[in-house]
C-alpha cells in the first residue's frame, strides 16, 4: 500500500465531527498520516475524547470566538480562518515533502450518566436529540415533554439550551423534571450513549449521522424529520429498513404529545410490528458490523480509496 498524508477538515459542529474523526481515526489504524484540522472551539467540544492512534494529528484554527448563535458572523469567520489556515497546512506540505495529499471538505463534555443509566433496565430508556441545526419552537418541546412524561418511560433528551425559552416554559421543564424518571441535558456523545444497553428507542430528526448511529448501535429509531434529506432517511427507516417508524406531523409541523406516545408503544411495546422492529434493528447492526470488520465490505472498499490514490 502506497503512504500517503491525508488532510482531513470538515465544519465544526458535531454532527460533522463526530464521522469525520472517525474516518480520520480508521485511516490513521491502517497505517496512514492524517492531519485533522477544524475550528478550536468544534475540537473543544469533543476534547475528552478524541482519539490518538499513532499518525492522527490536530491543526486547530481559531474562529474568533464569534457563538454560533450568530449565523452570519459565525459562517464569515469559518470560511475565512478554514482557508486561511488551509493555506498554510498545504505549503506546508510542500516544504515537509508529503508523498500524497487528499484533502476531504464535508459541509456538514461528556455528560455524567453512567450512573443513571446502570440503574435503568435492558431496552427501557427513550434517548431524544435533535442534531445541532433543526430548531424546535416551544410548543414542540412541551409536546415532547408532556408525551415522554405521560408515557411514564425513562428519558434521556438533549436540549442544547433553555437559555432563550419564555419563563413560563423553563418553569414547566424544571417542574416536570423534578417529577418524573427523566434527564435533560445540553450535551452528550451521542454515540456512547445510543451504545448503552438501556437505551431502547431513539426519537430522531434523522439526519444521516444520526441515522447510520442508531442503525450501527441495533436501536429502534422514531423518526420526526424537518427538512432536507431527512425525509428520506425517515422514509428509509420506516420502510425499507424496517428498524423505526415515522411520527405524523399535524398541520403546524409538531408532533403532538399523543403521536410520540403511539409511536413509543408501537416501538417499545409487546406487540408484534415492535417485536419486528426491534429484531430488524439488532440484525442490520449486525450486517453493519460485518461490513467494517477486516475483509468485509466497508472495509476493503477503504483499503482500495488507500491503494488507489
Amino acid at each position: 500500500m502506497k503512504h500517503h498524508h491525508y488532510l482531513i477538515t470538515c465544519f465544526p459542529i458535531q454532527g460533522h465531527i463526530n464521522p469525520t474523526l472517525q474516518l480520520a481515526k480508521t485511516l490513521a489504524t491502517l497505517g496512514a498520516t492524517v492531519t485533522f484540522a477544524t475550528s478550536a472551539s468544534g475540537l473543544k467540544r469533543v476534547h475528552d475524547r478524541l482519539p490518538s492512534p499513532d499518525g492522527l494529528t490536530y491543526a486547530p484554527f481559531s474562529d474568533e470566538n464569534t457563538p454560533a448563535s450568530d449565523t452570519t458572523t459565525y459562517m464569515t469567520n469559518i470560511r475565512r480562518c478554514g482557508t486561511e489556515n488551509l493555506i498554510k497546512i498545504l505549503r506546508n506540505s510542500l516544504d515537509t515533502g508529503w508523498t500524497r495529499l487528499v484533502v476531504t471538505w464535508i459541509m456538514r463534555r461528556r455528560i455524567i450518566f453512567n450512573g443513571w443509566t446502570r440503574s435503568k433496565r435492558l431496552d427501557s430508556v427513550v434517548y431524544i436529540a435533535f442534531g445541532s441545526l433543526v430548531v424546535l419552537s416551544n410548543e414542540q418541546k412541551v409536546e415532547i415533554l408532556q408525551g415522554l412524561v405521560e408515557s411514564k418511560r425513562p428519558f434521556l433528551w438533549v436540549v442544547r439550551s433553555l437559555d432563550s425559552e419564555e419563563d413560563e416554559v423553563k418553569n414547566m421543564f424544571e417542574e416536570e423534571i423534578r417529577n418524573c424518571d427523566g434527564m435533560i441535558v445540553t450535551w452528550c456523545s451521542q454515540t456512547e450513549v445510543l451504545g448503552h444497553k438501556s437505551i431502547g428507542c431513539f426519537v430522531t430528526h434523522c439526519g444521516w449521522n444520526s441515522t447510520l448511529e442508531a442503525l450501527v448501535s441495533g436501536v429502534p429509531l422514531i423518526g420526526c424529520p424537518h427538512y432536507s434529506d431527512q425525509t428520506t432517511n425517515a422514509k428509509l427507516v420506516e420502510e425499507v429498513w424496517g428498524n423505526g417508524v415515522r411520527a405524523r406531523m399535524n398541520g403546524e409541523v409538531v408532533m403532538k404529545r399523543e403521536e410520540l406516545g403511539k409511536c413509543l408503544d408501537v416501538v417499545m411495546g409487546e406487540g408484534e410490528r415492535g417485536k419486528e422492529i426491534r429484531k430488524r434493528a439488532w440484525l442490520l447492526r449486525g450486517m453493519a458490523m460485518d461490513a467494517v470488520k477486516d475483509g468485509g465490505s466497508t472495509y476493503n472498499n477503504l483499503r482500495k480509496v488507500m491503494d488507489t490514490f
